[in-house]
């Protein structure tokens, strides 16, 4: 038989580059890197090109397990189905809606971030939905849709080749998203100035121009300290800042005491460093700012994210090419996660479940009344089970034992739940603690859509059959929900993202 390739889309972090499965004799072959695509232009990383590899691993979860006598037993899809609807309509039965919970994931793609909210708020009833992004980029949604109404780079990825200066705070694009790193490369050979805002002397600080390396979590006082000096040096767009900003004099009030030599003493950073750094910033247009989990996983992370969007603004690089303010997602579907309404006080496209026409829309699409009250985060529902509030949660590719803070206290908490159904691959140490584990596709063997950074929706296609007897994730939140009485129309995915645009509608994403 010869070789089949189907194009795909990787599924690591969110530069979403693509490349071709390679399939023989509907088998997995390996990748190849697709000339034709807009990001990854035929590169790709060690993860990308190796990513083939995990799908036929013979760690993946083969079958539905559940636990008996503290031990898991391969049983079939309808026992297992059977058992998850029976638990979580019983637990709703006793302890009302709000008492259940469902994690999403930032690898799942859109059309399953869709249906696992509208199966928390539809059927289970419950606001309670929330996804990985709540301890990495929900300060980047929260900020940027307060600074300029959107929460998402507000430029394309290829753009960034063509900056005069790039500005990184909290990044380290070469080992995180190395196709980015290749193009702030490129940036860099076309003559681009690089600074770079990191404690630690990362692989893009040895080739910047410029390398701050302040006190983690000085990061506010160290932005406030380049505007004041951008604004006393009289080096900020006035003429941008009066046609397309507010607020102006409150800025310059709230910087005006984060002078370099106050600064220094706080960020660790000396006074002629701050000051080439400024200018070097407002002397170089269009000037890219790029920023990941180093700025966001903060407990004040929306704060660094506005005072980011404050310096951009104050440059005027706002709404131009190659300019802008760019938060790269470290996950595949980060961004298509949150947009699709994975999160506990929005429905898709950021429409707030407190407002009552948005609910009334929800309600007339959905048939069904909806709960008006936001739900519980993903930290804020372990809290609750641990207080016995939460009784079950459905987590869907998400491992808390490794991701989550305080892992002593997760263990305890999930521990405590009545009932603990979890959905992967692959076994993790969240899955151990399940009663019910359900084995989902990967990549490969199922279809949807990913959104990278730039908002960028791109195709995932089925290229092999699923491995053993595990489901396309979807299949598995449509069969659940039919069994608790609530029956999802859908013949594929393509009919889901349907739904999806319907129901987005005008809404502002």
């Amino acid at each position: 038989m010869p070789l089949k390739y189907v194009a795909t889309t990787c599924p690591y972090c969110g530069a979403g580059c693509g490349f071709y499965l390679k399939v023989k004799n509907g088998r997995l072959r390996g990748v190849t890197p697709s000339k034709a695509h807009p990001v990854s232009e035929g590169r790709l990383c060690v993860k990308g090109l190796n990513s083939w590899e995990v799908v036929e691993h013979k760690d993946r979860i083969k079958s539905p397990l559940i636990k008996k006598n503290g031990s898991f037993a391969e049983v079939s899809w309808d026992e297992a189905l059977d058992l998850v609807a029976e638990k979580l309509s019983g637990i709703k039965q006793r302890y009302g809606s709000d008492s259940l919970g469902v994690w999403s994931s930032a690898r799942c793609t859109n059309e399953l971030n869709y249906l696992a909210q509208r199966f928390a708020r539809a059927v289970l009833g419950t606001n309670n939905v929330d996804h990985c992004a709540r301890t990495c980029h929900s300060p980047t949604v929260a900020g940027l849709v307060r600074s300029f109404g959107s929460g998402a780079m507000t430029n394309s990825i290829d753009e960034i080749r063509g900056a005069k200066c790039i500005f990184a705070i909290g990044s380290n694009a070469p080992e995180a998203h190395p196709l980015i790193g290749w193009q702030i490369r490129t940036a860099k050979d076309y003559g681009a100035k690089i600074i770079v805002c990191d404690p630690r002397r990362t692989d893009m600080a040895k080739y910047a121009d410029i390398h701050i390396q302040h006190y983690p979590g000085s990061d506010i006082a160290l932005l406030n300290c380049l505007m004041h000096i951008i604004i006393k040096e009289g080096l900020h767009d006035r003429e941008y800042i009066k046609e397309r900003t507010e607020g102006f004099e409150e800025l310059a009030k709230a910087v005006e005491r984060y002078n370099p030599e106050y600064t220094a003493k706080i960020v660790g950073v000396d006074v002629d460093t701050l000051h080439q750094a400024a200018l070097t910033y407002a002397a170089s247009k269009p000037t890219s700012i790029i920023y990941t989990l180093g700025i966001t996983e903060h407990i004040a992370g929306t704060e660094n994210v506005m005072s980011i969007a404050n310096l951009a603004m104050l440059g005027g690089n706002v709404g131009i090419e190659s300019g802008g303010v760019n938060p790269l997602r470290g996950q595949c579907n980060v961004q298509g996660a949150c947009d699709m309404g994975a999160l506990p006080d929005v429905f898709p496209g950021y429409q707030k479940v407190e407002d009552p026409k948005i609910r009334e829309k929800f309600e007339r699409a959905w048939g069904i009344k909806l709960n008006l009250k936001p739900g519980l985060t993903t930290t804020d529902q372990l809290i609750e089970a641990k207080k016995g509030n939460i009784k079950a949660l459905y987590i869907i590719g998400e491992d808390p034992m490794r991701s989550d803070p305080n892992i002593n206290l997760v263990k305890e908490t999930l521990q405590s739940l009545e009932f603990l159904i979890v959905q992967e691959i692959f076994p993790s140490t969240t899955s151990e603690m399940a009663d019910v584990i359900l084995p989902g596709a990967s990549f490969a063997e199922k279809d949807g859509t990913f959104t990278n950074s730039e908002r960028r929706v791109q195709l995932i296609r089925k290229a092999i059959e699923p491995v053993c007897e595990s489901m396309p994730d979807w299949r598995i939140v449509c069969e659940i929900a039919a069994r608790m009485g609530c029956r999802f129309s859908y013949r594929d995915t393509g009919e889901i993202m349907d739904e999806i645009a319907s129901q987005i509608g005008r809404a502002h994403v």
